[in-house]
């Protein structure tokens, strides 16, 4: 049983990091993924024919290799992320103002829309609600059904629970301890995560580019104020609260007002 058990983790652990490097080099041949990956062909093999199964990924129009004796060469079939493998949902909150953005599984933005909604006076129990109808709204205009989403990731300013999907304090509400996650997954029935606006950013790094920041990295937001993200090992450091890399409040001039 722990045999079976491990040899499932191994395979997981490997479908992601043929697709992080499909994500971070775009389309590449499966011999070229071995030398990404480090993976065996066989593994490669294998790996490349169920994510293609699945839909996840897709092989590209066969191009000519011209080896240096200039005959014809072999055809090379390129594999690639299928962009229509999922659609997500990505809303940055601000003060007053939320920006709803459609991607695709490559990341490539399908259509953006910013809204004029209000934070600062919003109630506690009625913004998720209200920005659970903005969502919708925004689907009904691109022609997408809610049932094509497959997740919905919401960023903001300040401290926010991932665990419970609360905002729990921002700039951008007076109120505090909104509940965000539970009124968008039951009016849309599709996974929600909320997470601070530099964390998300940080765990955008990884995701692209794991090599170049998998060691040590602060990823530093400004906006209304200043956030930053830590990455440490490859992993972002959230902290048992999720403020681990909050500035709190600070002096911007030595010997200045008290903030």
């Amino acid at each position: 049983m722990g045999e079976k058990a491990d040899s499932e983790l191994v395979r997981r652990q490997n479908r992601r990091i043929v697709l992080a490097a499909l994500r971070q080099h775009g389309a590449s041949a499966r011999v070229e993924l071995g030398r990404l990956t480090g993976l065996s062909p066989a593994s490669i093999t294998t790996i490349s024919a169920q994510l293609i199964h699945e839909g996840i990924i897709s092989e590209q129009a066969t191009s000519l290799v011209t080896p240096p004796s200039g005959k014809r060469g072999r055809p090379v079939v390129r594999l690639a992320l299928n962009p229509e493998a999922a659609l997500v949902i990505a809303v940055k909150i601000s003060i007053d103002d939320v920006m709803i953005v459609l991607t695709d599984f490559r990341g490539e933005t399908i259509a953006r829309n910013e809204v004029r909604l209000p934070t600062y006076s919003a109630r506690r129990d009625e913004f998720g609600d209200q920005l659970a109808t903005e969502i919708s709204n925004f689907l009904a205009w691109q022609k997408v059904a809610a049932h094509q989403i497959s997740r919905v990731g919401i960023a903001v300013q300040g401290l926010a629970d991932s665990r419970r999907g609360n905002i729990v304090w921002s700039p951008a509400f007076a109120a505090g301890d909104i509940p965000v996650a539970e009124p968008i997954e039951r009016r849309l029935n599709v996974r929600c995560l909320v997470a601070n606006d530099a964390n998300m950013i940080a765990e955008g790094l990884v995701s692209i580019d794991r090599q170049r920041y998998g060691g040590v990295t602060a990823a530093i937001f400004t906006g209304y104020g200043v956030g930053m993200g830590i990455i440490i090992n490859g992993e972002v450091f959230h902290g048992a609260t999720g403020a681990a890399a909050e500035f709190g409040h600070m002096n911007h001039i030595p010997g200045g007002a008290l903030c």
